[in-house]
């Protein structure tokens, strides 16, 4: 006669509470990162507690049975958000020609609009930044 096998065991809540709280903060990061600027920089706190909670998520996988893809998805998901933090934190340095674009292709009616406002775009970053020479 077999015995019967032991049943498996849930994850731990903390571990469960990060791991939903990492996967609505990357959300949220793909929302906020969706939208016109100014509001888009809220991709950049967004991702900052992705990586937070992906951090703290993956501390409370040590010593977890049956953990080793959610700790996969988890590393590669805080390094997603962490280049989407450092992109986002880039962006800030070209904030004003962001919003300015933005700006620009909400009155935009047309595709001829709309590269008209990239034009823009790139003759604001190249004043701005003539050693980078743009093309």
């Amino acid at each position: 006669m077999a015995t019967a096998r032991e049943p498996i065991k849930p994850f731990p809540e903390n571990l469960r509470l990060y791991s939903h709280l990492f996967v609505a903060s990357m959300v949220l990061t793909w929302i906020a990162s969706s939208v016109p600027y100014p509001y888009s920089f809220a991709s950049i706190v967004t991702a900052g507690l992705a990586v937070i909670f992906a951090t703290l998520a993956l501390w409370f996988t040590v010593g977890i049975e049956r953990s080793g893809l959610l700790r996969a998805v988890l590393a590669v998901g805080a390094l997603l958000a962490l280049l989407s933090v450092l992109s986002g934190l880039g962006s800030l340095l070209i904030a004003r020609e962001l919003v300015a674009q933005s700006e620009c292709e909400a009155r935009a009616l047309t595709r001829i609009g709309v590269e008209q406002c990239a034009d823009e775009f790139n003759q604001a970053l190249n004043s701005r930044f003539p050693e980078l020479d743009l093309p």
